[in-house]
């Protein structure tokens, strides 16, 4: 008994950390996107949609480019719990030749991208994005400890200046210039002060080596294939739609894109980076893992899939209202593309449990079966269907994604489907009755008429009558289960708890103090 103590109270201290670490994180990625959601309202104005499909295919030609030599070198540095300087160095020595590499190869890549696509102005902008990776090789290799030792409020820091500095210049000389050329130079200012940022925060100071390539290379080399899948399952669509439609179809789909995945992007995505380490530390324990990977679906369930499903169902409202009527063609795209993206958050947290028990092969083999599944759709979507067809060819390819997951997690760690259902039924139950409840509101709107104060009315009574309906229903039911402590609700009731707790601890020692 009292050896399992330690144990006990290791492990408690991990999920509490882990706790605090994703809604860093979650905190993170929400300042981030807000960040980002604001700049793009304040652009989408200033610039056209060929401004941005013209940035988004330079940079998927600069993905095409780095894909092939992204070896996961922080992921290594995370997943190895005894890793020294040597292996430091060694991962900040890679990262630089490759963002050397990958520059020289975008570079002289610039004349022929521009020609294949019959656009020249394709030439200068990539020749100048060319310095973005050379600029990322920079960042100071320490600061991975931020994400290792679960210290994520200095992640959040390292993040979110640099992006605000970033925003900032590009709506400045979007301003002056009224061109591309402001997406352009802002994406280089961001990247340039975080390299400054990663030095000033963190007291490594990397040196050239390549003492344990050869061990880092053990748990990369499969990075590479699931880079190259990844970069086939995400960019190729920008560069068939550049090919078949034209530079304003792709900055449609591309905002049409970046809207619908918010809620895996700006939610699912910061606890993935939590999720990781955590799950790296008890890697060796496989029925602590599963715990901690069927809490964790809880959890994204809970907090993501009523998001994805209302960004889907509220876009006839803000897209006009926001970025104004010449994004009104994104208004489909994004209600079925929110599908591809509410899948994501059900799948999502497989990935870091490969890579925490050295599984990177099986990540692979996921990302190569989605890239099988989804290419030749998109190809067939594109051709007879448009964006309408890209954009259902996303979602089918992630119906296959989520069920091999579920048969990974089985094999793995003997995740059943029973497991996952208990886990999350409240959501799931409360997702529904939500989208009952506005599909009514629809269908019976409080206003009639054109106009933006109209879509202010009915995107204000549709995200009220979301959020009421699947938080009542979703409380209801865990308070009908007699409130069960370890459940994704109640997780996130208790670090609520403890959150206001611990403000108030420094609320009454100040007011102890001024009665003394």
């Amino acid at each position: 008994m009292d050896d399992d103590e330690p144990l006990q109270t290791s492990a408690a201290s991990l999920g509490r950390r882990m706790t605090r670490g994703a809604a860093w994180m979650v905190g993170l990625h929400f300042a981030d996107r807000c960040v980002g959601f604001l700049s793009t309202i304040v652009l989408a104005r200033l610039l056209v949609p060929a401004d941005f499909g013209l940035v988004a295919l330079a940079m998927a030609m600069m993905a095409a480019v780095a894909v092939f030599s992204e070896f996961g070198l922080e992921l290594a540095l995370i997943q190895n719990q005894n890793a020294e300087r040597r292996h430091y160095d060694t991962a900040w020595t890679l990262g630089l030749l490759r963002g050397l590499l990958t520059a020289i190869i975008v570079a002289l890549a610039a004349e022929p991208v521009a020609a294949f696509f019959e656009n020249p102005l394709l030439s200068d902008v990539v020749l100048v994005l060319a310095l973005a990776p050379l600029l990322e090789s920079l960042n100071n290799i320490g600061t991975v400890a931020f994400r290792k030792d679960l210290t994520l409020n200095k992640e959040f820091i390292f993040r979110i200046v640099p992006r605000l500095g970033g925003v900032a210049v590009t709506i400045a000389l979007a301003l002056a210039w009224q061109n591309y050329w402001a997406l352009v130079i802002g994406t280089l200012v961001g990247k340039a002060m975080r390299v400054v940022l990663s030095y000033v925060m963190h007291s490594y100071r990397p040196r050239l080596s390549l003492s344990t390539w050869r061990e880092i290379m053990t748990f990369s080399k499969w990075i590479v294939v699931i880079g190259i899948a990844t970069f086939a399952n995400r960019k190729l669509s920008t560069v068939l739609i550049a090919k078949f439609l034209d530079a304003a179809a792709i900055g449609t789909f591309s905002i049409a894109s970046q809207i619908s995945n918010m809620a895996a992007a700006e939610l699912i995505a910061p606890i993935k980076q939590v999720l990781f380490p955590g799950y790296a530390k008890i890697a060796h324990d496989t029925a602590a893992l599963r715990r901690a990977f069927i809490d964790a679906y809880g959890i994204l369930v809970l907090v993501a899939l009523p998001v994805a499903v209302g960004i889907g169902l509220t876009a006839e409202y803000y897209v006009p209202l926001l970025l104004g009527p010449r994004w009104e063609g994104a208004v489909p795209l994004i209600e079925i593309l929110v599908i591809s993206g509410g899948l994501r958050s059900l799948s999502s947290h497989v990935r870091p449990v490969y890579f925490a028990m050295n599984r990177t092969r099986l990540g692979a083999y996921a990302s190569v079966g989605r890239a099988i599944v989804f290419l030749p759709m998109l190809y067939f979507g594109l051709v007879h269907y448009g964006l309408l067809g890209a954009a259902i060819a996303h979602a089918i390819a992630q119906v296959a994604v989520l069920f091999g997951s579920l048969y990974y997690m089985h094999s793995l760690l003997g995740v059943s489907l029973a497991d996952l259902a208990r886990a999350s039924w409240r959501a799931l139950t409360a997702c529904l009755l939500m989208v009952v409840a506005i599909l009514v509101l629809k269908s019976h709107p409080p206003v009639h008429g054109d106009g933006a104060i109209v879509d202010l009315i009915l995107l204000a009574s549709t995200v009220a009558t979301g959020v009421v309906v699947y938080t009542s229903a979703d409380l209801l039911l865990w308070w009908c289960s007699r409130r069960p402590a370890s459940s994704a609700e109640g997780y996130v009731i208790s670090y609520g708890r403890d959150w206001l707790q611990r403000r108030r601890m420094p609320l009454a020692s100040a007011s102890a103090g001024k009665g003394v």
